[in-house]
């Protein structure tokens, strides 16, 4: 996908990949976008650090660095920190501390050597929100002579200790010291420098917090990487406020959003709270709560075993940093956002995790072949086709709502309430099957069977604004002011920060 990305920088438009100046596709957000790249760094260090090769160890840093590069275009500041403590937690606890040491420099020594560009996409004046095809190209470019840059350094440097320890074994100790000595001095200077460029680290501590609690936003120009703003404080308190409301059950799976638009102090509409606990304690109380603690207790358990067994493998070492890398960018950034909803990132974290809690080897257990492995199999399958088909229910009626819509665009009022139909018999709680079924409705000036399904939907989901808009929005093209200034009021009083429902509002009781 990043050679995909780079290539459309090149040769095609690369304004469409970015929103706000920011990566955001092909996958859609900018921060899942990260996440997915980041999900390959480890790995690809892993081999880097481990090949004996040097084409092939200098081959695999310089794609990490590749990857690291299309990071930065992101401006995620979660998918940083997660890369940060990452690699503190796999230096600190996975044998071969040195080489991975040096593999991070070299990577962030390419970075800091091309990063220009690419930080140039998000500083540029030219336009608050595009990004000028010529600023994508020299990113494009950057991302590429990062990569290469930092294989050829790596190769070299890997051929000759190779080659050095080869001629004259007595020197790998000595070497060893002297290169431990070296980045010891160097994280020295490096914590020196970041001292002078942060200043005091109480006030910059301070100053972060306070950006982060009174939701400041991020200011025209800049980078993202420096402020501490945004909206998640926010989305954290309401989540709390739930948990507190109904600590053992929760609100209820995908219910976030029922007390997150009356309580905001924010316009921002979000539907979850950025975060995978969080969200869990908000939604499934404590009960769902413990279910995600033993999954990810399971998963990290898994890594410290892998990275013991690392002492005296080193294929265990190699696993317990492709893998666990590959989880904990993934745990700690869906830790301060959604990317644990987005499938095809969640798909390889869990790939990761099966490898870090993989078969323990030992004695064959008598336990094998017996009736109850026999029935654990059978209950397992029985739950795989379960929610088989409840998945094939979910795509199929996916499948007839954009059959619908595209009825609908076409002017076949018709064919759109069968479409709907048939999508409401396999999931009647979409409301944007409702939705599509009162828009059929209304093609057909059928006005009361319109907002009869509007008001079906919104019976589903009571808390939700939406419903009660649309009914607004009926009622005016009806002409009828009086109804169309209550739906708005109730819309408005479900979600009272909108400022376009205020409008209405008002617009509606002015005509009446």
């Amino acid at each position: 996908m990043g050679l995909v990305v780079v290539a459309i920088l090149l040769f095609g438009d690369g304004a469409e990949l970015f929103v706000y100046r920011r990566l955001h596709e092909p996958l859609g957000y900018a921060n899942g976008q990260a996440a997915f790249f980041l999900l390959g760094f480890w790995p690809l260090v892993a081999v880097g650090e481990r090949a004996r090769n040097p084409l092939i160890a200098g081959g695999a840093l310089g794609g990490a660095a590749f990857l690291a590069a299309l990071v930065v275009l992101s401006q995620s500041r979660a998918a940083v920190l997660a890369l940060v403590v990452a690699a503190g937690v796999l230096l600190l606890v996975v044998p071969g501390r040195r080489r991975r040491a040096w593999a991070l420099v070299a990577v962030a020594a390419g970075l800091a050597v091309g990063s220009r560009p690419l930080l140039a996409v998000f500083e540029q004046a030219v336009s608050p929100t595009l990004v000028s095809a010529g600023r994508g190209q020299e990113a494009a470019v950057a991302c590429l002579v990062i990569a290469l840059g930092v294989a050829v350094v790596w190769t070299v440097a890997v051929a000759a200790v190779g080659a050095l320890i080869s001629d004259s074994p007595e020197l790998e100790r000595p070497l060893g010291a002297v290169s431990g000595g070296l980045l010891a001095a160097g994280a020295v200077v490096g914590v020196i420098a970041l001292a002078g460029v942060v200043g005091n680290p109480a006030e910059r501590l301070a100053s972060t917090y306070r950006e982060f609690t009174q939701l400041q936003t991020q200011a025209s120009g800049g980078s993202r990487f420096t402020s501490g703003g945004g909206n998640r404080y926010e989305y954290w308190r309401i989540a709390m406020n739930q948990f507190e409301s109904q600590p053992f059950r929760g609100v209820g799976a995908g219910n976030y959003e029922t007390t997150y638009f009356r309580e905001r102090r924010t316009t921002e509409d979000v539907t979850q709270p950025h975060s995978l606990e969080f969200q869990a304690l908000a939604e499934l109380g404590v009960v769902g709560a413990i279910g995600v603690g033993v999954f990810v207790l399971g998963a990290l358990v898994g890594f410290g075993r892998r990275a013991l067994a690392g002492r005296k493998s080193a294929g265990e070492a190699g696993l317990a940093v492709a893998a666990g890398g590959a989880f904990l960018v993934w745990l700690i950034q869906t830790s301060v956002d959604w990317v644990h909803l987005i499938p095809g990132v969640t798909a390889v974290a869990l790939c990761a995790a099966a490898v870090l809690v993989g078969p323990w080897v030992g004695r064959r257990s008598t336990f094998a072949g017996s009736r109850a492995t026999r029935i654990a199999v059978l209950g397992c399958a029985l739950l795989v086709a379960f929610a088989a088909v409840q998945l094939g229910r979910s795509t199929l009626a996916d499948l007839n709502r954009r059959q619908a819509q595209e009825a609908l665009a076409g002017r076949d009022p018709a064919l759109a309430l069968e479409e709907t139909g048939q999508a409401l018999a396999l999931d009647d709680e979409s409301l944007r099957t409702w939705y599509l079924r009162a828009a059929a409705f209304a093609q057909r000036n059928d006005y009361l069977a319109a907002r009869a399904s509007l008001v079906e939907a919104a019976r589903r989901e009571p808390s939700n604004s939406v419903p009660w808009a649309l009914l607004g929005d009926l009622a005016t093209r009806r002409g009828e002011s009086r109804q169309a200034a209550r739906d708005y009021a109730r819309a408005l009083a479900l979600n009272p920060r909108d400022p376009g429902l205020a409008e209405l509002v008002r617009g509606a009781q002015a005509e009446s």
